[in-house]
């Protein structure tokens, strides 16, 4: 008493092979996107290597303004609570 379906021909065996492919997928797509960023990153650095010095010296001047741009808290009072904001923040009524 043989049965001549074949597996794949159920329902359950094509959903299992549907969602071994999706497996595969979930699990192929980010290592494939990591290494595709590293290289990526691999190429732009070789092609920066001549102005290394210039990218460097910029980037630091641009962390440099924000870190001056940057607002500090708003100090408390002792006895009292702090300021209000100056602005609604979206929370309240």
């Amino acid at each position: 008493m043989s049965d001549n379906r074949s597996p794949a021909k159920t329902k359950a065996a094509r959903l299992a092979l549907l969602l071994g492919v999706g497996c595969v997928a979930c699990c192929a797509l980010p290592l494939i996107g990591a290494a595709t960023g590293i290289a990526a990153l691999a190429g732009i650095a070789a092609y920066l290597e001549g102005v290394l010095v210039a990218v460097l010296i910029g980037a630091a001047l641009v962390a440099l303004l924000l870190w001056v741009r940057r607002r500090s808290a708003p100090a408390c009072n002792l006895d009292g609570p702090c300021a209000p904001p100056r602005r609604p923040t979206g929370n309240q009524p």
